[in-house]
């Protein structure tokens, strides 16, 4: 998959989003608290976004390849809404 972003595995830790074989950092959490479980939980969310970016194209590879083979022509409504998500992550859109 051809990316604009950092490519490799995200970490997060204190509010910081760093590209683990750098330890370069990507992104700060502004006024990050550990001990506010919504804060922890968006920077889990934001450091595992490659990998869902990544997860999400593969299962919809193996799904356009499902519908080729059954002759399927129309797209789920969980697959356009995949699609846009794709194209968001990908394009700012």
């Amino acid at each position: 998959m051809e990316t604009q972003h950092t490519s490799g595995e995200w970490h997060a830790k204190d509010g910081q989003i760093y590209e683990t074989e750098s330890g370069r950092t990507l992104a700060l959490i502004p006024y990050f608290d550990s001990s506010f479980e919504e804060d922890v939980a968006n920077q889990n969310l934001i450091a595992a976004a490659p990998d869902l970016l990544k997860s999400l194209v593969e299962v919809l590879e193996e799904l356009n390849q499902i519908h080729r083979a059954q002759n399927k022509l129309t797209l789920s409504e969980a697959e356009r809404n995949a699609n846009a998500a794709i194209q968001k992550a990908k394009f700012n859109q």
